[in-house]
């Protein structure tokens, strides 16, 4: 899966995820351990230092929306969507800002977020 994301791809999960987990102001020690799940059951060999990138260059959610105009497999879409939804449901609750950055992420990248998260 992640092993075949290109360098901006990777970059989009790392902000997407970052961005859910962060959404409540607090990340809880399932956020944090399901960051590592992510980066190391994943081959994510490069994972410290796109994520140390993500943290220099990502402000914002606009740039966050930016990054994610770069992914350019349907596929890796997808993937990263499931993704965000594991990191969502890693906290105590999900946040109505996680829903919305998904809400946001399906509709740029037309995908039924109803259906995914009945896939689960």
């Amino acid at each position: 899966m992640i092993r075949s994301f290109n360098r901006d791809e990777k970059k989009a999960l790392i902000a997407i995820i970052k961005f859910i987990a962060n959404s409540d102001g607090q990340i809880s020690p399932q956020e944090i351990q399901t960051f590592n799940d992510i980066a190391e059951r994943k081959i994510f060999n490069d994972f410290s230092e796109l994520f140390n990138e993500v943290d220099a260059e990502i402000h914002s959610l606009d740039d966050i929306m930016a990054l994610a105009g770069k992914v350019r497999s349907k596929a890796h879409e997808y993937d990263i969507l499931k993704l965000a939804f594991e990191m969502a449901v890693a906290g105590t609750t999900i946040n109505p800002e996680d829903v919305e950055i998904m809400q946001m992420l399906g509709e740029l990248w037309g995908v039924d977020i109803k259906t995914l998260l009945s896939e689960r």
